[in-house]
């Protein structure tokens, strides 16, 4: 059954409660509401797409310049903060300098420049522990380093620019005697002063394959001074030195580390002499002055005895030859 087969009765019922319930519209306008908004909804369609463009952009535009707004307020508390914050720094800086600390505890210790570069280290190594002090020049590098070794000695290090170690003083690894080094660019020793063990003090130069050339130093006796001059075996070839009676001497010496040549003073006149050794260390010839100022050359044999003399009269001051036997008595005189 459809809505046309409906009594009047039940239509009217249903009209009540439609306007009851829904739409208190008369029946009379309800064309005219809907017409009106049909006319609105065309009226809309008809809006142009560049005025809804227009007011999208405004609104994002208004959007962005509320975000600017806020990112300004943010900054502005950041840079207040900040000067807080440096405010504080001040006050801990002048506290610290008119502070007097007893005690620092810490495990490292760093002091910067002004542009925040590490200029000076106080710290101690990974692996054992050992305590050192590390001065930087510019780009970081160490230029100087105070440290402890493994055996408990100290020991100071000078670096050049390139990083390489140039000076070295520290103490030796079994009796603790210091010395002194200075290292060329490849970093090799080139001179060292250093204590022997008698407590006598000494001065080295080496030669670039690390070998003694030139010592000063003292014997481990008399404490006697002595310059000596090495070859590439180590082996003294020139020596000056001292000898007992303060007289000072010079001596060539062989391959074999034996005396040849000595340039000398007699212990008890204080008379120079030059000497010529054979390989058993003994006197063949000899230069000499004697006591009344006339100077002689010897020949000697292999006892040590003079056979043939050179030099000159003291009464009258003429040259002659004197030839001795092995008892040492003149066998014959030229002229």
């Amino acid at each position: 059954m459809g809505f046309s087969d409906w009594s009047e009765a039940d239509k009217k019922a249903l009209e009540e409660h439609l306007s009851k319930s829904y739409l208190l519209i008369p029946k009379t306008r309800i064309y005219h509401v809907v017409g009106g908004l049909l006319a609105f909804v065309i009226a809309g369609f008809g809006m142009s797409f560049s005025g809804a463009l227009s007011a999208l952009r405004t609104d994002a535009a208004v959007q962005t310049k509320l975000r600017i707004a806020e990112m300004e307020k943010d900054s502005k508390s950041a840079l207040d903060r900040i000067k807080v914050n440096e405010r504080d720094a001040a006050d801990v800086l002048t506290n610290l300098r008119s502070t007097k600390i007893d005690s620092l505890v810490a495990k490292r210790i760093t002091v910067v420049d002004e542009a925040g570069e590490a200029r000076i280290l106080l710290t101690t190594s990974h692996e054992r522990g050992l305590p050192s002090l590390v001065l930087k020049g510019s780009q970081n590098k160490t230029r100087l380093a105070l440290y402890e070794n493994k055996l408990g000695y100290a020991g100071l290090k000078l670096l050049d620019r390139d990083g390489k170690l140039r000076v070295t003083l520290t103490t030796d690894s079994t009796g603790g005697l210091p010395s002194l080094s200075f290292n060329d660019a490849q970093n090799k020793t080139r001179l060292s002063l250093y204590e022997s063990e008698n407590g006598y003090a000494g001065f080295g130069l080496l030669d670039r394959d690390g070998k003694l050339r030139v010592t000063l130093t003292t014997d481990s006796t008399g404490g006697l001074p002595s310059l000596s001059f090495n070859d590439a075996q180590n082996k003294t070839r020139l020596a000056l030195y001292e000898n007992g009676a303060g007289y000072a001497g010079l001596g060539l010496l062989d391959r074999d580390g034996k005396w040849r040549v000595t340039l000398t003073t007699d212990s008890t006149s204080g008379l120079p002499s030059l000497s010529f050794n054979d390989t058993q260390n003994k006197r063949r010839l000899a230069l000499y002055e004697n006591e009344a100022g006339y100077v002689g050359l010897g020949l000697l044999d292999r006892d040590g005895k003079w056979r043939v003399t050179l030099t000159t009269n003291p009464k009258d001051g003429r040259p002659f030859v004197e030839f001795r036997d092995g008892s040492g008595r003149t066998v014959k005189q030229l002229p």
